[in-house]
């Protein structure tokens, strides 16, 4: 078996490749979101021809994140962050049947 020799340097390279990717995917989310408002708020005005409705989809989204926050977080205190990530974000391909 081939043995692993961890170095300062190496764990220093690790941490920034990591660091960078995570800073990256919280831009990209932070943009899907404004974009999901903001999108979702034009198209709920074309559809139902008023601006009447054009606050809803913030509205709605507020809401449903409020209420899923409580049991996320009860989930990730019992069971650990991992858990309440996972659950939190489900992927998408149940939303495709």
């Amino acid at each position: 078996m081939a043995r692993t020799l961890i170095t300062d340097r190496g764990v220093r390279q690790v941490q920034r490749r990591t660091v960078a990717l995570l800073s990256a995917a919280q831009v990209f989310g932070g943009i899907g979101t404004g974009a999901t408002v903001s999108i979702g708020s034009i198209l709920v005005v074309e559809l139902s021809g008023s601006s009447v409705w054009a606050g809803a989809v913030a509205t709605v989204m507020t809401l449903g994140a409020a209420l899923a926050a409580l049991p996320l977080a009860s989930l990730a205190y019992r069971r650990g962050r991992r858990a309440g990530q996972v659950t939190g974000f489900p992927p998408p391909w149940p939303a495709q049947f």
